[in-house]
């Protein structure tokens, strides 16, 4: 009996110990929420206090840059031609690597 009594007391103190950490949790969940929509308002408000023409004004009267002018811009064309090739060795390729290399004839 007393062990009965023994294990029933420890399996009610368990699901008491259980139910405040699922509590816990829960509140944690709830206050995480909480400083997401926090962070999101608070977003909003940046948004709609900087204007792109404020970011441009300071940039242009405080950091002293200017706007890129077409003659400033370089672009660049790829193919699907191109094709890239490792010049040096890193040391990572294998023995096995190296003898074909070597009986392909492309070894140095």
């Amino acid at each position: 009996m007393a062990a009965v009594t023994a294990v029933s007391v420890w399996i009610v103190c368990n699901n008491v110990t259980l139910n405040e950490l699922n509590q816990e949790i829960a509140d944690k969940r709830e206050e995480l929420s909480h400083q997401a929509n926090l962070e999101d308002e608070y977003q909003m408000r940046i948004d709609s206090k900087l204007t792109s023409s404020m970011i441009e004004d300071y940039a242009s009267e405080r950091l002293g840059m200017t706007q890129l002018k077409n003659a400033q811009k370089k672009f660049v064309s790829l193919s699907d031609g191109d094709i890239g090739q490792v010049i040096r060795d890193d040391g990572t390729n294998t023995a096995l690597d190296s003898l074909k290399k070597i009986f392909s004839g492309k070894g140095n």
